[in-house]
């Protein structure tokens, strides 16, 4: 995922491929709506990479919003669909913070 890795960066990779692992055997019936390694790395990565640099994770609705816009869903059906959104993201989450690595005492560029 990344071109440089260092240790952080190698353990973030990982810790998004566990939760990843993790997020579809909870929701395997999602596997096919996009929520996928693209979607982790184009679009989910850099709000993690904003989030690192502010010293805190993107909230499930935030991840719910990027999932939602990168399906192009309507704001209608994004409503509509806002809660199970995310429920689903905040599993993600969950799984992501404990697998993934503490963050660094100050704030870094990833």
């Amino acid at each position: 995922m990344f071109s440089h890795p260092s240790p952080f960066r190698a353990r973030l990779e990982a810790a998004l491929e566990n939760a990843y692992a993790h997020f579809r055997a909870d929701y395997p019936a999602w596997q096919d709506t996009l929520w996928d390694r693209h979607f982790l790395k184009a679009h989910l990565l850099p709000a993690l990479r904003q989030g690192l640099e502010r010293g805190q994770a993107p909230s499930a609705a935030h991840i719910a919003r990027l999932w939602a816009e990168h399906l192009g869903l309507s704001p209608e059906l994004q409503q509509r669909w806002r809660r199970e959104l995310e429920l689903m993201a905040a599993n993600f989450l969950c799984h992501l913070e404990h697998a993934r690595p503490p963050l660094p005492k100050r704030p870094v560029s990833v």
